[in-house]
């Protein structure tokens, strides 16, 4: 067995965890700078954006680590605002927020799956890691299809 050096190993562990900060974040920025005009409004108010004023990071690195365990976990990210708050965010109707909701999905090359919906008063917003979800479906078909075959 060859000997491992506890303190090589948490150097390697440390330089594995800066390395993916990075990665994490990069691609948070490139999503951050692709959101639309349009819901700018609204993404800033969830902390998608970078502040203008002292450029402090954002909180969309960790939303998006969030929305990946959850799909994971076959539950969705979501947030509701009530009916008559959708001014407040920019959005003129219901049909607006989906609209622009859509834009967003496009923009973001499909990475997460979003679905709005009316529910009583309120919008409720789903999000999904869409290649995690992709995967438990594969994963759930091939089960079914290995289940047909015995």
């Amino acid at each position: 067995m060859t000997r491992l050096s506890i303190l090589r190993a948490f150097e390697q562990y440390k330089e594995m965890q800066r390395q993916a900060q990075a990665d994490w974040e990069e691609i948070a920025d490139r999503m951050s700078k692709l959101i639309p005009e349009s819901l700018r409004s609204f993404a800033s108010e969830k902390g998608w954006v970078r502040n203008e004023i002292d450029n402090s990071w954002f909180s969309l690195p960790e939303w998006l680590q969030f929305l990946v365990i959850n799909t994971k976990t076959g539950i969705f990210s979501s947030g509701s605002i009530h009916g008559t708050d959708l001014p407040k965010y920019g959005f003129d109707s219901f049909d607006d927020l989906k609209a622009k909701f859509s834009e967003l999905e496009q923009a973001w090359g499909g990475l997460i799956r979003i679905v709005v919906y009316d529910r009583h008063g309120y919008v409720n917003i789903c999000y999904y890691a869409t290649e995690v979800l992709n995967e438990l479906e594969r994963r759930t078909s091939n089960q079914d299809d290995h289940k047909e075959t015995r």
